[in-house]
């Protein structure tokens, strides 16, 4: 009974941790607030053979050293991905915190030289993919990709392999957050643009198409303007005299970085930059700050103080010279509304403000804006009016900047800000705003939903995903997953609100819901499955043991038992010339042999056999069985029991014979035997 009661409590334990599990477990990610930006970015490079006639002067060096040197020094982090038909350098993210950091990965970017080999996009995606998700960091996601041509591997079968890795790569980035800015240098004419119109339109970057290698430099600027909410400010000199200058205004607050690129070096013979207090930087100072790509001048000014820069260079005269400046700031522009969801009715007032953010603290204080002006800008969200409207903001005092714009239509509109101050601007992330419709709303905003599975018996589970979407007008919303991590045929639906999962690993979705007006609202839903299959075996094994655990106990049992009495053993025949002695205290098996009886019948091998007895305190019994492997006939006092085994108890006497008595033929044989407690 304690054995049972022991088993009975422990299954107990082992459902309850069962059914503790089996449920799914929606977890909304907790909401981070305004952040700091910064960047975790992948530049994959183009290294098959065609570049050398597309890029014989190497300019895309060029451009991806201005671009890795422009970055600001705190907070970014870098890798690259060289590619032909395979991968040829792999080089994870490093922190780009100084000039010789990124100095270090272009040496590693140029050290491929391009040679034969096919293209394959698909696999360099796929691994800029991986090592961004390999980071733990909480930065924006970026991949730049530079190609001369599109996917090509030598044979339709080939090309589809890497189409398909290029399609999962391409909904890994829609589910993750990361965008894809990609530059297609098409000299020839011969490029598959759209292929890149594809990857980048999906992933919210943008492309770019270069017909000459030497357009590469403004490409990536543009492509740093964008991803960095500012812009290049450039401005084009003709060398008279011998000189040729441009000044630029650092504003009061929020400047980290000032770089400035200057073209044509190789034609310069000295460049001089005046500070706002009209001192000249030194040789000294200049040599520091500044390098030299291809036939560029770079200088990066860290802390730059507020005021007129002048940069003056001297050289050939008629020089075409283009003074490049951009700022790196230490804030970023957010913009808001009144409105949690951004949902207006017709007439209504739209009130927005626009203010700085530094580490994830909203800045107020006139000191930050005085220097600043503001605009709105407004446009379609589909893009089909590309003519978007200006409207100037007004100042806040201490909080920034304010505007306030009505509609008499329906509409849904793409809005953000920009700040600026003399030549720089700082731009914010854009916002959607719905006029006369309510947007449908995602349960988590702008973070992740977390729904939890548990896999034990199940091979599949069906998720309702219409729960996490809401809109105020409309109860049923269309559904459609963007991007999944999952393959085609591991998942269905959505039919209705649901989709089910065939396949039940972990894994990422971007689901859009949209209502009869045609707004929208994007949502990422992740799923983790926890395998219980662990659980099936652990308990499996546990019960093993016990099992084992009672067989080595019931074992260990019999061998420390023992007879507690005195067994003796008697011939009743005529012809037995026995000489029996009583056994005690014996463990085990003790054999019919030992009592030294002659001429029967008997097997050799019969025994006696201690059995369990819990009347008899310890490990002592008053019980055993008698045990052979051929017949014999017990003399009961009901009559006659033919039988292999008989059990005995101390304090009786039992007769037994080899044959039976109804066989006239059989030998008379009869044995006694007696168990008598011992006192």
């Amino acid at each position: 009974m304690k054995h049972n009661k022991l088993l009975a409590e422990m299954l107990l334990v082992i459902t309850l941790i069962l059914t503790s599990f089996v449920c799914i477990h929606p977890v909304m990610a907790e909401d981070n607030g305004n952040n700091d930006i910064h960047y975790n970015i992948e530049v994959v490079v183009d290294a098959s053979g065609s570049l050398k006639e597309t890029d014989p002067e190497d300019n895309r060096y060029t451009a991806i050293d201005i671009f890795l040197q422009t970055l600001r020094e705190d907070g970014n982090n870098v890798g690259s991905v060289v590619f032909t038909s395979k991968i040829e350098e792999d080089a994870g993210l490093s922190d780009m915190n100084s000039k010789n950091s990124k100095e270090k990965l272009s040496s590693q970017i140029r050290s491929h030289v391009p040679d034969s080999g096919d293209t394959n996009i698909g696999l360099a995606l796929q691994t800029a993919v991986n090592a961004l998700n390999s980071s733990d960091n909480e930065s924006e996601k970026i991949i730049l990709l530079l190609s001369d041509g599109n996917t090509d591997m030598g044979s339709p079968e080939d090309d589809e392999r890497s189409f398909e890795i290029e399609r999962k790569a391409v909904e890994q980035c829609v589910t993750d957050g990361i965008k894809v800015y990609g530059i297609c240098l098409n000299s020839n004419g011969t490029a598959n643009l759209q292929e890149f119109k594809d990857i980048t339109s999906s992933t919210s970057g943008a492309f770019l198409e270069v017909k000459s290698s030497k357009n590469l430099v403004m490409a990536l600027k543009d492509f740093y303007g964008q991803i960095f909410k500012t812009k290049y400010i450039s401005d084009t000199k003709i060398i008279k005299d011998g000189v040729a200058s441009k000044s630029i205004e650092v504003p009061s607050y929020g400047i980290e970085e000032l770089n400035i690129t200057i073209n044509n070096a190789s034609k310069l013979s000295d460049v001089t930059i005046t500070k706002p207090n009209g001192v000249n930087m030194s040789k000294n100072e200049f040599s520091g700050i500044s390098s030299r790509i291809g036939d560029y001048y770079f200088v990066k000014i860290t802390a730059p103080d507020a005021g007129i820069w002048v940069v003056t260079v001297k050289g050939k005269e008629g020089t075409e010279i283009t003074f490049d400046f951009v700022f790196n700031a230490d804030n970023s522009v957010g913009l808001e509304t009144v409105s949690e969801d951004n949902s207006f009715s017709i007439n209504e007032d739209v009130k927005f403000s626009a203010v700085f953010y530094s580490e994830g603290e909203k800045l107020i204080g006139k000191k930050y804006y005085e220097y600043y002006t503001a605009t709105l800008v407004v446009n379609f969200a589909d893009g089909k009016n590309e003519n978007p409207q200006y409207y100037p903001m007004e100042a806040d005092g201490e909080n920034g900047f304010k505007a306030s714009l009505t509609y008499d239509k329906e509409g849904i509109y793409e809005v953000y800000a920009v700040l600026t101050c003399g030549e720089f601007e700082s731009l914010s992330e854009p916002i959607t705003i719905s006029i006369g419709n309510a947007l449908p709303v995602f349960s988590a905003g702008d973070d992740v939903v977390t729904v939890k599975i548990t896999k034990l018996f199940n091979k599949e589970e069906t998720i309702d995903i219409g729960q996490y979407f809401s809109d105020k007008e409309d109860q049923d919303l269309s559904l459609t997953i963007l991007a999944s991590s999952y393959d085609d045929e591991d998942i269905e639906g959505p039919e209705g609100n649901e989709i089910t999962l065939k396949k039940l690993v972990d894994g990422k979705m971007t689901v859009q819901a949209e209502d009869v007006s045609g707004g929208t609202v994007k949502g990422v839903i992740q799923i983790e499955v926890k395998n219980l299959t662990w659980i099936i075996l652990l308990v499996g094994g546990i019960i093993l043991l016990i099992i084992v655990g009672i067989v080595l106990f019931r074992i260990y049992k019999g061998t420390v038992r023992f007879f507690a009495g005195y067994l003796n053993v008697f011939s009743a025949s005529q012809v037995d010339d026995s000489n029996s002695r009583p056994a005690t205290n014996f463990t085990g098996k003790y054999a019919l042999s030992n009592f030294c009886l002659m001429n029967h019948q008997f097997d050799n091998g019969m025994y006696f056999k201690v059995l369990p007895d819990k009347s008899v305190p310890g490990d002592g019994s008053h019980k055993l069985m008698l045990v052979s492997s051929k017949t014999f006939y017990y003399l009961s006092p009901s009559g006659e029991i033919a039988t292999k085994s008989l059990e005995m108890v101390t304090g009786m006497t039992y007769d037994i014979r080899s044959t039976s008595q109804e066989d006239s033929t059989g030998y008379n044989d009869t044995i006694s035997i007696s168990l008598e407690e011992s006192y």
